[in-house]
C-alpha cells in the first residue's frame, strides 16, 4: 500500500504543470489519509481510521484537523511561517467531529457526527479548548435531526453562517448586532439537495457542490448592499464532473473540485482564474485520486469587506417665514 501510494503522489507531482501559489490538502476516502500538494512536493499530510472532513487556519496559520474516529481535533501550530509536521491534541473527548470553521471573530466551530454544533470561544488572543454548544438537534432543530445530518460549514465576510445538510439543501444562521442566532432563518437559503462542501470566492459568491446533480452552484453575491442571493446559478457540469464533494479556492482565485466520479474515475479538477475570469472549463489536476471527498486551501482568497450602508444626505428645510408684526395699511 505504502509503495503505492508513494508511486502515486510522485507521479502527481510530476503531471502538475500548472502548480498553485499555495499549499492545498485533498482528503481521500479510501485510504484515509490527507494529501499535502506544496510547489512540487506531494505527501501524505495525515492518515485517520475512519475519514477526515475538517480542515481549518486560525489567524496565526495553525491548522485544525478533525479526526472523526479518534474524536480529537489536532492542531498543527506555526511557528515563524513554519508549519509543525507533528500534531498536538487541541480539543479530545468529542463525538465523531467532522467540518470545521472560523467566523470573522476567530471562534472554531465544529459539526460533531451526533448533528451538534460546538462553538470553541476566542477572546484576548486565546482559542479556548473547551467546547461550547452552539446547537443541539432538539425539535426546535428537526431540520438538523434524522437523515437531514450537517456535513459542511462556511462563514461569510458579515459572520453569517451556512450549514449543507445531506438532504434539503443549506440553512443561513444570521448574524445582528446581538450576535450569530442558533436558530436558522425561516426560509431555508437554498433547497439544492446534496449539497456538500462550500467556499467562497474572492467577489463574495459562494459555490457548492451538489454531489447527486453533478454539478457546481453559485449564490451571486450582488454588488450592493443586499445579502448573497439564495437563488443558485449553475457554474459547472458535465465535463467530467460526475459526483462533485470538495469544493476550495486558492489564494490566485483558481477553483478545485474534487470529483468522485462514478463513471470517469476519481480526480481533482482545476477551474484556472484567468485575469479575474473563471474559467467554466476544468483541467485534471494531478492523476487520479482515492476517493478525493475534501479539498482544503491554505490560503484561500480573502472575502470582500461588506459594503457600509447608504448615508443619504439631509434635505435642508428652509425655515418659516417671519409672520408680519404690523397691520396691513391699506391707502386710498
Amino acid at each position: 500500500m505504502k509503495t503505492c501510494l508513494t508511486f502515486c503522489l510522485l507521479l502527481m507531482a510530476a503531471c502538475m504543470d500548472d502548480l498553485p501559489a499555495d499549499d492545498i490538502y485533498v482528503s481521500c476516502l479510501t485510504n484515509k489519509s490527507v494529501v499535502r500538494l506544496s510547489g512540487e512536493k506531494a505527501s501524505t499530510f495525515a492518515t485517520s481510521e475512519v475519514m477526515i472532513l475538517g480542515m481549518a487556519a486560525d489567524r496565526s496559520g495553525n491548522i485544525y484537523l478533525s479526526d472523526t474516529a479518534r474524536n480529537t481535533i489536532f492542531e498543527y501550530k506555526a511557528v515563524n511561517g513554519v508549519l509543525s509536521d507533528t500534531p498536538v491534541v487541541f480539543a479530545s473527548n468529542l463525538h465523531g467531529p467532522m467540518n470545521l470553521a472560523f467566523d470573522p471573530q476567530g471562534n472554531l466551530y465544529e459539526i460533531e457526527s451526533t448533528d451538534v454544533i460546538n462553538r470553541f470561544k476566542y477572546s484576548k488572543g486565546h482559542l479556548s479548548s473547551e467546547p461550547g454548544l452552539f446547537i443541539d438537534p432538539s425539535p426546535d432543530h428537526a431540520n438538523l435531526k434524522e437523515n437531514r445530518q450537517p456535513c459542511y460549514l462556511a462563514f461569510d465576510r458579515r459572520g453569517n453562517l451556512y450549514v449543507s445538510i445531506s438532504i434539503g439543501g443549506i440553512l443561513k444562521f444570521s448574524r445582528s448586532s446581538s450576535g450569530l442566532s442558533k436558530m436558522p432563518d425561516k426560509r431555508p437559503f437554498s433547497t439544492v439537495s446534496r449539497a456538500r462542501q462550500m467556499a467562497f470566492d474572492g467577489k463574495g459568491n459562494l459555490f457548492t457542490a451538489n454531489h447527486l446533480a453533478g454539478e457546481i452552484c453559485v449564490y451571486k453575491f450582488p454588488n450592493s448592499d443586499a445579502g448573497l442571493s439564495g437563488t443558485p446559478e449553475i457554474f459547472a457540469t458535465g465535463n467530467g464532473l460526475d459526483a462533485p464533494a470538495g469544493v476550495g479556492f486558492d489564494s490566485e482565485g483558481n477553483l478545485y473540485i474534487t470529483n468522485w466520479g462514478y463513471n470517469s474515475g476519481s480526480d481533482v479538477l482545476k477551474y484556472p482564474n484567468t485575469d479575474g475570469v473563471l474559467s467554466h472549463t476544468p483541467v485534471i489536476w494531478g492523476p487520479k485520486f482515492l476517493c478525493p471527498i475534501l479539498v482544503w486551501c491554505e490560503k484561500p482568497p480573502p472575502l470582500p469587506v461588506p459594503p457600509k450602508p447608504k448615508v443619504y444626505p439631509q434635505v435642508q428645510v428652509p425655515p418659516p417665514a417671519t409672520p408680519l408684526t404690523q397691520p396691513a395699511q391699506f391707502y386710498d
